[in-house]
């Protein structure tokens, strides 16, 4: 019984530690577990921290730190303190709710060995992710190092803990899409390998194939509500810093040290979007080949009175052909999709429509703004 990759195991355990991955990988059984002392207590303390920084941030506003002459500035705090605080806690929550869903889906799509009996897994994935992350957190560092010189340290190590947390929520998120590609490119590549022997274990195919949908639609489940808050803070968090660096050139303005380090770092955002998309539009593509070369490995007739009938041993009744051809083409038909709770999917298309969005409430502001100073 072969475990889990040692660089997966070092992303999900830092994971657990800010219980954004809600359960922790036991190495003696080589399972996922969700109800353990360590999980809970993870949970506890990081909800805490999570409720903490709420009441921080209200607290600065209380006092008027935060309140700024412009009404248009001021409406922007304000749905800052409504939206952006609360989500840390938001996504405590979630993941505590779905706990046991999320386990058995690390379960399956990191675990299971009836994958393995088609291809041997890759440990590139767990690599990845484990850079990515101490890249994210060195320039997080170096910002924090930055504004800490402007006497900012406090409001930077805030925003900059929501940043990271958000961060490693998408890096999890990526890491089980990019995962479900990689299981559907190691089943395609069997089927074209040897597809005589493929037929002989069409009940095995099937319920691979059927696993698959169902590992899409489970990831939605769990995470595209939290996918979805990430992305609304983005737009909103990208639209503010753009106005108040337009405000700065139009006023005439010089562009401080603190101005540039923020911009620096929201623009951190757009990474995580083009990672989110492209991953989600590559294992989509993928899906779709899979379905057609298993498809094709079936395509022969039950009645076939051809001198090659020896090389296409009928293995299956014809009534369970249909049945999988039936399912087989309502899939290729439907389009199983990564989605943000339905509102739009999940593909190289989400940057684009990001940044309209973007566009779009950056002319109003500027609108608003412009008024204002009329």
């Amino acid at each position: 019984m072969t475990g889990l990759d040692r660089p997966l195991r070092v992303f999900f355990s830092v994971g657990n530690m800010f219980h954004i991955v809600p359960c922790r990988y036991n190495s003696e059984t080589n399972r996922f577990e969700a109800n353990s002392r360590q999980n809970l207590l993870a949970f506890a303390i990081n909800l805490t921290l999570c409720g903490s920084l709420v009441c921080y941030d209200w607290l600065r506003m209380s006092e008027g730190k935060l309140t700024l002459q412009s009404p248009t500035s001021n409406i922007i705090i304000m749905i800052y303190l409504v939206t952006f605080p609360p989500s840390m806690v938001y996504m405590q929550l979630q993941t505590y709710a779905n706990r046991k869903r999320i386990t058995a889906l690390f379960n399956v799509l990191f675990l299971d060995e009836c994958w393995w009996s088609f291809v041997r897994p890759d440990n590139r994935l767990g690599l990845f992710a484990c850079a990515f992350l101490v890249g994210v957190m060195v320039c997080l560092g170096g910002l924090v190092t930055s504004l800490s010189r402007l006497n900012l340290l406090l409001d930077a190590i805030v925003d900059m803990a929501w940043f990271y947390v958000a961060a490693f929520m998408t890096v999890v998120y990526v890491v089980c899409v990019l995962m479900l590609r990689i299981r559907l490119v190691q089943l395609q590549d069997a089927v074209r390998r040897n597809p005589l022997a493929v037929r002989s274990r069409w009940i095995v195919l099937l319920d691979q194939c059927r696993c698959s949908v169902r590992l899409v639609e489970e990831i939605n489940r769990n995470f595209s509500g939290i996918m979805l808050t990430i992305i609304i803070q983005m737009q909103l968090e990208l639209s503010n810093q753009y106005f108040t660096l337009y405000c700065y050139v139009q006023h005439g303005i010089t562009l401080n040290e603190a101005l540039w380090v923020t911009q620096c770092w929201a623009s951190q955002f757009l990474v995580m979007l083009l990672a989110v998309g492209f991953s989600c539009e590559r294992c989509h593509n993928q899906l779709d080949e899979t379905i057609v070369a298993i498809r094709n490995s079936f395509d022969w007739k039950e009645d076939d009175d051809d001198d090659d009938h020896e090389n296409k041993p009928v293995l299956m009744p014809r009534s369970l052909m249909k049945h999988m051809d039936k399912f087989l083409l309502d899939n290729l038909e439907q389009k199983m999709r990564f989605n943000a709770c339905g509102f739009f999917d999940m593909d190289s298309k989400l940057i684009c429509m990001v940044l309209i969005s973007i566009v779009t409430y950056l002319l109003v502001l500027i609108q608003f703004h412009q008024r204002e100073i009329k």
